[in-house]
């Protein structure tokens, strides 16, 4: 078999509905600033999504390039705090007992990765806790593997205070320039904040 049969034949694994775009309900299929094709051209991309007390305040899908090009707008200054602060907080690994820890039936049932914050452990509350998700999707001709993460907004909050004012002024015009957030029906929440994601 060919790399043509294999992409003809590839089944992409199924993203949880929580991670679709808003407005549509159903997967996001390009990437939110460059509007690469996500799904035929298999490339890895992130899903990014953020919850205010009351609803979802913003969302984006970006290819793989687009998040190169966001991490070379964020500083090494604000790179290296943020990191410090991650390991400081030991959570990556109480995160991971968690999940180790979780009956099969609760696997079965619900997403236990993103239940808890990657950082604090703190339960997230839905709805009604502020919270910021991630899902890394990797995927190739004839592979797809998602990892998904949470950040509770104290901790989202405590991460943006790390980045360096040129950071956030590069963030800001990110945020003007993608497709898809915030939606647009909900044009009476306040403005997001920056997107801590991890790099």
């Amino acid at each position: 078999m060919d790399n043509n049969e294999l992409g003809n034949n590839f089944e992409s694994l199924d993203i949880d509905p929580i991670f679709h775009r808003f407005e549509t309900n159903s997967p996001f299929t390009h990437c939110s600033k460059c509007y690469l094709d996500l799904i035929h051209s298999f490339n890895n991309y992130v899903i990014h999504k953020e919850w205010g007390t009351r609803d979802l305040q913003s969302e984006f899908a970006l290819c793989r390039s687009c998040v190169e090009d966001l991490k070379s707008a964020t500083s090494v200054e604000s790179r290296n705090r943020v990191n410090e602060f991650i390991k400081a907080s030991g959570g990556l690994g109480r995160h991971s007992d968690i999940i180790q820890n979780a009956s099969e039936e609760m696997q079965q049932r619900e997403n236990v990765e993103i239940n808890h914050c990657v950082i604090c452990t703190d339960y997230i509350r839905r709805p009604g806790a502020a919270h910021s998700l991630s899902c890394m999707v990797f995927q190739s001709k004839v592979l797809s593997l998602n990892i998904a993460t949470a950040i509770c907004g104290n901790c989202n909050d405590k991460l943006v205070e790390l980045l360096s004012e040129e950071t956030r002024d590069s963030w800001d015009g990110f945020y003007q320039s993608i497709i898809h957030s915030p939606p647009v029906e909900m044009v009476d929440l306040p403005r997001p904040t920056r997107p801590a994601l991890i790099f």
